[in-house]
């Protein structure tokens, strides 16, 4: 799927890379069988040549365990090594992992559920005052995750201000958005490569819970559309005391409000030369691989 001017890139990329890997063999055991973007993408292609190598070996078996002489692997076979380096990766689902946290009602985040969930990646029912960043449905394998960060961190200050401005000590999000949001996801994920594997990490329960299904025009939209009038429940009247304090915040430090439409579209237009760059060295990157093949 996709433009024909990108499938056609994608196509002269891979066969340059199959070309680097004269051993047919390794070059099968290479080739993805899976659309681009079902699973974490490699930024780098320079290790063809490596495994290339007569000395290098590619075992597809799974390793059964380890011995004292080096590698079991799944179907007997034994490989003796002086070094195993463990590329094993890091787990990111689920988030939070190794930790408990408990909400209203004695609550345990996303136990007893179809794997992770939150409002735009920000806040979940149950759990007042608790906000993410970088949370579920906002990882992205096609740009900056500060892209994402910088707009959740003024809608956490936004909900403080909000919260404050009305007198009161808690915000949550209300289930019926989360939900409607969650709903979202789930249609458009289906049309996803990002659903394509039921036990990758972006999935849980055979729900996409990791990733973000849209652009990144459409997240920063989402979050400054924000209505915490609708969307939002106010929890805990502040007493006289109270008032002007919230967390460890004082007046001073809980003052930005929304930014301006005029400020977000600024914001935008100052990646705009950073990215053309990136785009430009990536785009010079592989019409020299091109030629050379």
């Amino acid at each position: 799927k996709g433009e024909a001017w990108a499938q056609f890139a994608l196509k002269k990329i891979c066969d340059t890379n199959r070309s680097k890997v004269k051993d047919p063999e390794k070059r099968d055991k290479l080739h993805p069988r899976y659309p681009v973007g079902a699973k974490r993408t490699l930024f780098s292609d320079d290790f063809y040549p490596a495994v290339d190598k007569s000395n290098v070996f590619l075992h597809e078996d799974g390793i059964k365990e380890i011995c004292e002489m080096g590698i079991v692997n799944s179907d007997g076979s034994r490989i003796e090594v002086d070094t195993i380096i463990y590329a094993t990766g890091f787990i990111t689902n689920p988030l939070l992992h190794g930790m408990t946290v408990t909400g209203r009602s004695d609550k345990v985040l996303w136990k007893n559920e179809k794997g992770m969930r939150a409002y735009l990646g920000v806040a979940t029912s149950g759990f007042p005052n608790l906000f993410f960043l970088y949370g579920p449905h906002t990882n992205t394998g096609h740009a900056s995750v500060i892209d994402f960060l910088e707009p959740q961190s003024d809608f956490v200050t936004n909900a403080m201000y909000h919260v404050k401005e009305h007198g009161y000590k808690s915000i949550e999000v209300q289930e019926s958005a989360e939900n409607e949001f969650l709903n979202h996801v789930e249609q458009v994920a289906k049309n996803l490569t990002f659903s394509v594997f039921k036990n990758s990490n972006y999935m849980s329960n055979g729900r996409l819970v990791n990733n973000w299904v849209g652009t990144i025009g459409e997240h920063v939209a989402s979050l400054y559309r924000i209505d915490f009038g609708d969307d939002f429940t106010l929890g805990g009247k502040m007493t006289h005391e109270e008032e002007g304090i919230l967390g460890r915040m004082n007046e001073e430090e809980v003052s930005q409000k929304i930014p301006s439409l005029k400020d977000i579209m600024f914001a935008s237009l100052v990646r705009i030369p950073v990215y053309t760059v990136m785009l430009a060295s990536q785009f010079v990157r592989i019409s020299f691989s091109l030629i050379r093949n």
